[in-house]
């Protein structure tokens, strides 16, 4: 089922005279895991904004095209059965924290949403279980590190049982640890919930080992799509967005007269090939 289709969509932020996002149309599965990638100013976070209505709800600019979710037109959505169905998690994960402790900030959805008392403690509990951070839910938020706020702000994402699940740079303020704990977080819930994940993001590495589809922006323009293996294997999409560092360095050894039987596609693909070259080498 199609859970996202975003329709030839232009749209302009008030008063600017080049669109965000120009003619972009793009399509995401149930269950699947999809990279939307490219540089700064790319239109990265204002293709994330159209998922969830806050464009053109809250953006008021101009925007043509359509995007439907579940095959409704988010314009006719009202913001609460947006706001069950799809979970949003911000760059900064202190622009989302607000509440006194990591259990009120989990709960603050369902209540506002108006759920049983008992139904909240349980999604709570699960939510917490999900990011590993039950231990501390007494906690103030600001006495987290950053890799813990931003566990924290998908636990709140996922309070209100999203269907889909948006990030928007998740670990761009994490170290490379803590960046992978997160991205191991986010397939387990793909994987074990079948949930729909959307996630903005330049880590190369972890799109090519766990993405199903890959979209690239420049300039507001979708520059391509498409499965990992192909987006890196296209020389003038890898350019915009950067290729894994394992298949550079298979590159560089094919290169160098050390050619594999073909080139992996995959990032776990060639880390276990050059393992079995390495392991041959010696």
């Amino acid at each position: 089922m199609t859970v996202l289709d975003v329709q030839n969509v232009t749209y302009w932020y008030p008063n600017s005279v080049a669109p965000a996002l120009d003619g972009v149309s793009v399509s995401v599965e149930t269950g699947q895991f999809a990279a939307v990638m490219g540089g700064s100013g790319s239109g990265k976070t204002t293709f994330l904004r159209l998922i969830n209505g806050v464009i053109p709800r809250s953006f008021t600019g101009r925007m043509e095209g359509r995007v439907d979710i579940f095959g409704y037109d988010t314009r006719t959505l009202s913001v609460a059965w947006l706001a069950q169905r799809v979970g949003m998690v911000l760059e900064d994960p202190d622009v989302q924290l607000f509440t006194d402790d990591v259990y009120s900030e989990v709960a603050f959805g369902p209540e506002n949403l108006g759920w049983e008392p008992g139904e909240i403690i349980e999604v709570v509990e699960w939510a917490l279980g999900v990011v590993g951070l039950k231990v501390l839910k007494d906690r103030r938020p600001s006495e987290l590190s950053g890799g813990q706020k931003q566990r924290l702000t998908i636990a709140a994402a996922l309070a209100t049982r999203p269907e889909i699940l948006v990030l928007d740079e998740p670990t761009s303020q994490i170290d490379s640890a803590g960046s992978g704990s997160i991205f191991e977080v986010i397939s387990r819930l793909q994987r074990e919930n079948r949930m729909t994940v959307i996630v903005a993001t330049n880590d190369a590495e972890r799109v090519a080992e766990r993405a199903d589809k890959v979209f690239v922006l420049n300039d507001g323009v979708l520059a391509g799509q498409g499965r990992p293996e192909d987006v890196f294997s296209d020389a003038a999409l890898a350019y915009l967005v950067g290729c894994p560092q394992t298949l550079r360095l298979a590159d560089e050894l094919v290169a160098r007269g050390l050619p594999f039987a073909e080139r992996p596609a995959k990032f776990k693909d060639c880390a276990a090939a050059l393992s079995r070259m390495l392991g041959r080498g010696n």
